[in-house]
């Protein structure tokens, strides 16, 4: 399994079978090819503008013979981070907020 920059050391003490590697979007450290298939969650609204978008999923693509991604639809009622009903539609400095509050214990996060 691939992870993002975040710390992963507890996810090799849970699932000890399984091999992580700490490797960025654009460029994976594996062959072309090297999986049947590949499965990215919610990683696309994070990678920058639109030409780097594009490179994560060429970069997704080469690396897996198929390939399924999933991104949180922003017309959903429900924010996908905090799982508050239309945070998402606020306006930047006020959902910041919540998004900051999450952050720091004062809203519970739950997931959905």
């Amino acid at each position: 399994m691939t992870t993002g920059v975040e710390d992963h050391s507890f996810l090799e003490e849970e699932i000890p079978e399984a091999k992580f590697v700490l490797a960025d979007g654009i460029h994976l450290p594996f062959a072309e090819a090297a999986f049947d298939s590949v499965v990215s969650f919610a990683f696309i609204e994070y990678v920058g503008d639109r030409t780097a978008q594009h490179d994560s999923v060429q970069e997704l693509c080469r690396v897996g013979k198929y390939v399924c991604i999933t991104t949180p639809n922003s017309w959903y009622p429900i924010e996908f981070h905090t799982a508050l009903p239309s945070v998402h539609w606020l306006p930047p400095m006020v959902s910041a907020d919540f998004v900051l509050a999450e952050k720091i214990g004062w809203i519970k996060s739950i997931s959905i």
